[in-house]
């Protein structure tokens, strides 16, 4: 049998008084099987699993990052208690304490706390069916369930899960019907011993737009809040992205920069990553001149006053 590789066919129906496109995809097969053909309506895709339908784009993908793991977060004495929970709940998925929902301001590692359980989880269970899904990807999926009429195939998906993530639950804001989707889905999940992980920038009493049905299920787990670092998280932080690129980064310059980004990670890998630039551009080391200059190109909220004292 010669192989077809990525042939793809398509022809035009009139469904209904319009014009249509359905493609036409020979499946994979084995040495002396017959081809098959798998004929699409538009807008679905091959599920992992065999079946079809616009819902849900499988495609072997979980929505993982990879390296957002426990090894790579660095909680310091601040956030030292949201990570050991986070942790032994990741070690013991079926634990009746979830949901866990994960709230903290921006840019505080919400995200890669909900992924380093996701991955932990993967690690001890290789067949675990995982999906990290942001809200916008959430509704979108629900969106896709109705336009294509195949919401079976998004509430056989979605149930068969063994951990679900669901990141950013405030962007859920008025979309009723996604809520909805979401309530019902953890509320099987966890009476099954399933594992769900929720973020959120705000405390779930704090949040405006939401179902309180879905706000009630969320509060009978548990909820663990992620707050700002301390400046020695922080340098550990940068020592941690300094070891990982080989470079070489002087305490001074570690502390400075880290003065210099009190309240978001985020803000503080966007220093570092300016300062790697500045001294790959210039091919000099990182030293305190050059991390000045590069900081002095951008509006950052520091340094810290007790810098300035220990620098006095």
């Amino acid at each position: 049998m010669k192989d077809h590789g990525a042939v793809m066919l398509t022809m035009t129906l009139s469904t209904r008084g319009s014009d249509s496109q359905c493609s036409i995809e020979p499946q994979p097969q084995s040495e002396g099987e017959t081809l098959t053909l798998a004929i699409r309506p538009p807008g679905e895709t091959a599920m992992s699993n065999g079946t079809t339908g616009g819902a849900i784009v499988e495609a072997q993908r979980s929505g993982l990052i990879q390296a957002f793991t426990f090894d790579s977060f660095i909680a310091g004495q601040a956030n030292a208690l949201p990570h050991a929970v986070a942790l032994q709940i990741a070690r013991k998925p079926a634990d009746d304490r979830t949901p866990l929902y994960i709230h903290g301001a921006v840019g505080l590692g919400k995200t890669h706390l909900a992924h380093a359980i996701a991955n932990a989880v993967q690690a001890s269970h290789p067949d675990a069916r995982i999906a990290c899904r942001r809200s916008d990807e959430l509704v979108g999926d629900v969106v896709r369930a109705y336009q294509h009429r195949t919401f079976e195939v998004f509430e056989r998906y979605y149930r068969s899960l063994d951990v679900l993530a669901v990141d950013g639950i405030q962007f859920l804001d008025h979309k009723e019907r996604t809520q909805e989707e979401l309530r019902y889905i953890v509320i099987d999940l966890v009476a099954a011993g399933k594992l769900v992980v929720v973020t959120g920038d705000l405390r779930l009493k704090e949040m405006q737009g939401l179902d309180a049905r879905l706000i009630s299920i969320l509060a009978a787990g548990v909820s663990i809040e992620l707050v700002p670092p301390d400046i020695y998280t922080r340098v550990a932080i940068l020592e941690q992205w300094a070891s990982a690129a080989a470079m070489n980064l002087p305490d001074d310059v570690a502390t400075f920069i880290a003065a210099s980004c009190p309240d978001d990670v985020r803000l503080l890998q966007g220093a570092w990553n300016l300062v790697t630039c500045y001294a790959a551009f210039y091919k000099s080391p990182i030293d305190l001149a050059l991390a000045r200059s590069a900081l002095a190109t951008i509006q950052l909220p520091g340094p810290e006053v007790f810098i300035e004292e220990r620098s006095g």
